[in-house]
């Protein structure tokens, strides 16, 4: 019989792979008894074994025969050859008695495939189960299954009075330090990190992730440079580990760590497919004032921090745009500065 606790566990322990795991869905799974926990797995690697195979085995390690015992799984088991093998098939063989599916996978590839091959091997097999909190876990991966596009989280620091930079263009620091940790966090969940040239330029940035000082991760960085103002790779991004793609009208440098991405063609549709063909689910918009205006309309998620500075004059965030409704989805105070998320309202 299902229990809803076991499921909360599985729907836990599946953000454990969070960062790690992209273009790869957020899943986890639990073995049970019926009445009490035997093992517990999650996906942990992009390209590695499954959460379903890593519970199983973690039972096994322990000298548990998951044979005639109920498994939770936040995602429709996969029913193809992709990395790995197919778990679907690992289920059947292994013999549950009862699989409980938080959502069906969006993937064209499964998307109920995997259900209806383990409801036809004989197993009972429930599904819809916390289906919201799971799409919101994996909301990159499932818009990049549907549509074929990244998910797009736009993020600012602006004044009271809503400037990015004073008159001389200066911008360290809005934000607090706390404030910045949280954007680390949140660089950390995005596959890619996008800025402009004259960000680069202007703040020379790393655009890595570092918690408590020490660098965990570098996400892709994605540089755009519509006027051809990176002339050089003297800039910190090029001397970073992970990978820069420099999207330039024309290429006049080499950096072992950067592709280029050569175009006349800077709107957003375009840059949006390029970054599709290299697989990249989600994209972390850091700025500047260009690359606000431009993704604005296809932005599917905003951080908006605010900071008690007033500038006066300068440059502002969104001075395209007129009369839009926001949708608050978190409020974060951070000491003296305040992270509004949210979504944009669709019109009445």
């Amino acid at each position: 019989m299902y229990n809803e606790k076991f499921m909360k566990r599985a729907l836990k322990i599946a953000f454990k792979g969070t960062g790690k795991v992209n273009p790869n869905p957020l899943v986890g799974a639990v073995i049970t008894d019926g009445s009490k926990i035997i093992s517990e797995g999650y996906h942990k690697v992009y390209g590695d074994k499954h959460a379903e195979v890593n519970a199983v085995e973690e039972a096994e390690k322990r000298g548990i025969s998951v044979k005639g015992k109920d498994i939770y799984v936040t995602l429709e088991p996969c029913s193809h050859f992709g990395k790995t093998p197919p778990c679907a098939d690992m289920i059947i063989k292994k013999g549950f008695k009862n699989v409980y599916i938080g959502i069906k996978d969006p993937n064209p590839a499964v998307n109920g495939r995997g259900i209806k091959k383990i409801i036809d091997s004989g197993i009972n097999t429930e599904y819809g189960f916390y289906e919201d909190e799971i799409k919101i876990q994996n909301k990159f991966f499932i818009k990049n299954m549907k549509l074929k596009k990244p998910y797009i989280t736009l993020k600012t620091a602006i004044t009271l009075d809503g400037f990015i930079a004073d008159r001389k263009e200066n911008s360290k620091w809005i934000s607090n330090e706390r404030s910045r940790n949280y954007v680390h966090i949140n660089r950390y969940k995005h596959m890619s990190v996008m800025a402009g040239s004259r960000t680069v330029i202007k703040d020379n940035p790393e655009l890595n992730v570092r918690f408590s000082g020490k660098t965990v991760k570098s996400p892709i960085r994605i540089i755009l440079d519509k006027d051809n103002l990176i002339k050089n790779n003297k800039y910190k991004i090029f001397n970073e580990n992970g990978k820069n793609i420099l999207i330039t009208p024309v290429k006049v440098f080499d950096s072992e760590n950067t592709d280029f991405i050569i175009t006349e063609d800077f709107t957003s549709e375009n840059i949006i497919k390029e970054i599709s063909l290299r697989n990249i689910d989600s994209v972390f918009i850091e700025g500047g004032a260009g690359i606000y205006e431009s993704f604005f309309d296809c932005t599917d998620y905003f951080m908006i921090f605010t900071a008690p500075k007033i500038f006066s004059s300068g440059k502002k965030a969104f001075e395209f745009a007129d009369n839009r409704i926001f949708d608050i989805k978190e409020i974060n105070v951070f000491d003296d500065n305040v992270c509004w998320e949210a979504e944009k309202c669709l019109p009445e």
